[in-house]
């Protein structure tokens, strides 16, 4: 099911921008699998927040979806 939803919408509601971003503990964690749509989703407050992990859920998240891959592709 399709729900239609302009771009304009979409950014007011869910992007994480410096405002939102100011309401989350300063020891939060940001996480995204990437990739992600500059501008869109995120705002470039995101980008410099101590808690962004992109880059490590990025590289974690290659061997998780290996080994499901191995799991399911051998049988085991």
């Amino acid at each position: 099911v399709e729900i239609p939803i302009s771009d304009k919408e979409y950014v007011a509601r869910f992007r994480l921008d410096k405002r939102r971003l100011s309401l989350v503990r300063k020891d939060a964690i940001v996480m995204h699998p990437g990739p992600y749509n500059r501008g869109v989703e995120l705002d470039d407050a995101v980008l410099e927040f101590a808690g962004w992990r992109y880059a490590r859920q990025v590289q974690h998240g290659v061997a998780v979806r290996m080994a499901v891959l191995d799991l399911l592709v051998n049988a085991r």
